[in-house]
């Protein structure tokens, strides 16, 4: 009935406050980086190109049901979908759920009602030039920080934040993020492909190395204008803001939301009310090691992860998950725990809505199924 397990740590405070918080937000930071157009990087996206593209249209379809500024849905090069229909089925189970979109640097704007934050720009590709021109890393934490401050305002612990990501090329990003700020971070990031792409992910941070001439342990801020993106450090921001406020934050995520760890380490922010929760997907991926890279960076955070299953989905695009494609992404992991926790669902009853949404979806087309 549960359908979810401790991983690591002690969760009880974050899951009782996702239970019985007055409030809840779940709060969705898209952005886009050049890094994504590295051909063989990324599977979110049918062409390198388009991945530039896939953030603004997750967070349409999240909000709306249906992409707005183009009309197809974001998807792998085999046609599996983009996570954000788990998610948003997933919000559907939970009654009070008040989403909030926040633009760090897309590509496209959203045709949606969202949060732009004003030094929000699109990252980019690393391994030919900085992520981020000097001094815009500290000016989009510092920004993200004061919209959590908004957020939250005097609720204080009355208030949990459920809070996700999409971003292409997150995980490389990620890694060089890490690798910069002195973690060991190289060949144990996951990938939204069953063959995790470690060595072209190694290539990339050695050559954002080299051309950076960054050395391991520099100013976290100096580190992910050289090598990272906008999408990591806002993330951080919104965390120190929250926290501080006094906050309960689940980082809805794999990977990336280590990163988001390592630079709240290396800034010493206490992370004593933060969480990740995520899917058995990512931490069942055998090339990657989410639970290691947690212990390094954050001991005492606690890992979640939600034990869902789509072995007997009824679509050959919901069945690819338990291959090893997508994982994660747009926050589902935590979706899909506040639907358990939060809305009292049974895991079948989050499995149906998946599927029942991803009908909807794909509408009469033969082909999704199979």
């Amino acid at each position: 009935m549960q359908g979810y397990r401790v991983v690591r740590g002690d969760a009880s405070r974050a899951l009782d406050a996702l239970r019985n918080a007055p409030t809840m937000f779940f709060v969705v930071f898209a952005a886009s980086s050049k890094t994504s157009t590295i051909p063989g990087i990324t599977a979110a996206g049918p062409t390198p190109e388009a991945t530039l593209y896939t953030p603004t249209l997750d967070i349409e379809y999240l909000v709306t049901g249906r992409p707005l500024t183009m009309d197809v849905i974001p998807v792998t090069p085999e046609g599996i979908p983009t996570p954000a229909v788990v998610t948003r089925a997933s919000l559907q189970l939970v009654n009070d759920a008040r989403i909030v979109v926040v633009d760090a640097g897309v590509y496209r704007e959203p045709l949606i009602p969202h949060v732009k934050l004003p030094s929000r720009r699109v990252g980019g590709r690393i391994d030919v030039e900085p992520a981020l021109p000097p001094g815009t890393a500290s000016k989009l934490y510092e920004e993200a920080k004061l919209l959590a401050h908004m957020l939250v305002g005097k609720a204080g612990n009355a208030t949990t934040l459920v809070v996700g990501e999409t971003i292409p090329a997150g995980t490389t990003t990620a890694m060089c993020i890490m690798e910069g700020l002195g973690f060991n971070a190289a060949g144990r990031v996951s990938s939204s492909m069953p063959g995790n792409p470690h060595n072209l992910k190694q290539q990339v941070l050695r050559a954002a190395l080299e051309r950076s001439g960054l050395r391991r342990g520099d100013n976290p801020f100096k580190v992910i204008e050289e090598v990272g993106d906008p999408l990591h450090v806002s993330v951080a921001g919104f965390v120190a803001g929250a926290v501080e406020k006094g906050a309960t934050v689940i980082l809805a995520g794999g990977t990336q939301m280590a990163s988001v760890l390592a630079i709240l380490s290396r800034l010493g922010i206490d992370t004593s009310r933060v969480a990740v929760a995520t899917t058995r997907w990512l931490i069942d991926d055998p090339s990657s090691d989410l639970p290691g890279l947690i212990a390094e960076i954050a001991p005492d955070t606690p890992l979640i992860a939600v034990d869902i299953s789509f072995h007997d989905a009824p679509y050959k695009g919901l069945r690819a998950y338990e291959e090893g494609y997508v994982k994660e992404g747009v926050g589902m992991g935590g979706a899909m725990l506040a639907a358990l926790v939060r809305g009292g669902r049974a895991p079948r009853e989050v499995v149906e809505a998946a599927y029942s949404e991803y009908a909807r979806l794909v509408g009469n087309d033969s082909k999704a199924r199979g």
